[in-house]
């Protein structure tokens, strides 16, 4: 029996079942963020400033981490984000930017939660699992796949050495998409001044004085004389010396990475006079190009201070 060739059917594809149209916004998802101009952005600088002033005199060892507000949808979005960071200047200030999207959005305006929230848990992460002296840059928030607005794309490539036409990464702690994720970019203070503008290092100062207050209660009530001021600086000859151990100061030793002075040499007759305790610690950080220098006083009730705000310029800009 002869049965006559038919060729094969062409193959399509079928649907097993119905397609789901995503879900409309409800509720708070539909009610539009709050937004800034120029004008509400020169009000924020301000507060964002007056915090680090307030930061750089009374809590040298405390970083703010904030939230750049969303730029207004009619303005030129880019330039009045940037320009909003441009008057601040100071080590002790975070701005994040810009605005993360969650894949589940909890109840807030478009979905949209501020990034300092994500800096901080990524900050804190990075220093209890490699250190404080290390950046936080690299990192993913967790179940975030998009950012509003998008920042520019010269922004979001690798820049080139030496190269300062990157101003948002060299301004902000951004967040942007970068292989299939979204990650921080920049670990950024808002500082002007090179040797600070790595957010790690200000986390380093501040780990440095934290344990300045510990050595200052262990040794507050001592006779103030050459046996207090060895061992005032064999303690921080030993601290110094298990950060460089760990990678977080620069130097082929010890002696090239920190140097440490307690005495005689760094006070003047008045300090002698009225019993004061002055310690000169210098040290070299790894993510930084300057050698950073802080003259710690201690004070009565084991409090830890500074000889003079002043000369210490550069821990403020």
């Amino acid at each position: 029996m002869n049965i006559p060739w038919q060729p094969d059917p062409a193959e399509v594809f079928v649907e097993c079942a119905p397609r789901l149209a995503p879900p409309k916004a409800t509720g708070a998802l539909q009610v539009p963020a709050a937004r800034c101009r120029g004008p509400g952005y020169a009000r924020w600088r301000g507060w964002a400033q007056r915090v680090g002033d307030f930061l750089a005199r009374h809590r040298r060892d405390v970083l703010a981490l904030l939230a750049l507000p969303l730029p207004s949808r009619r303005a030129q979005r880019h330039r009045d984000a940037l320009v909003a960071c441009e008057g601040m200047n100071s080590s002790f200030v975070q701005v994040a930017y810009p605005w993360l999207r969650p894949v589940n959005p909890p109840r807030c305006a478009e979905g949209l939660v501020a990034p300092d929230g994500a800096l901080a848990g990524l900050v804190a992460a990075t220093a209890l699992t490699r250190g404080a002296f290390r950046t936080a840059a690299g990192r993913a928030p967790v179940d975030v796949f998009a950012v509003e607005p998008l920042p520019p794309v010269a922004e979001r490539v690798t820049p080139a050495a030496g190269s300062e036409a990157q101003r948002w990464t060299n301004r902000l702690s951004l967040f942007a998409p970068r292989l299939h994720r979204i990650e921080l970019l920049s670990d950024r203070t808002t500082s002007d001044r090179s040797g600070w503008h790595n957010a790690s290092t200000a986390r380093l100062m501040g780990q440095l004085l934290r344990e300045a207050r510990l050595i200052g209660e262990a040794f507050a009530f001592e006779a103030n004389g050459p046996a207090l001021w060895r061992a005032v600086a064999r303690n921080f000859e030993k601290l110094l010396t298990a950060w460089w151990q760990q990678g977080a100061l620069r130097g082929e030793s010890p002696q090239q990475a920190f140097d440490v002075r307690c005495g005689p040499a760094v006070m003047n007759q008045s300090d002698l006079d009225n019993g004061r305790l002055v310690c000169r610690v210098a040290f070299w950080p790894a993510l930084s190009i300057e050698r950073l220098y802080v003259d710690l006083l201690l004070r009565e009730a084991a409090g830890v201070g500074w000889r003079d705000v002043a000369s210490l310029a550069e821990v403020n800009a």
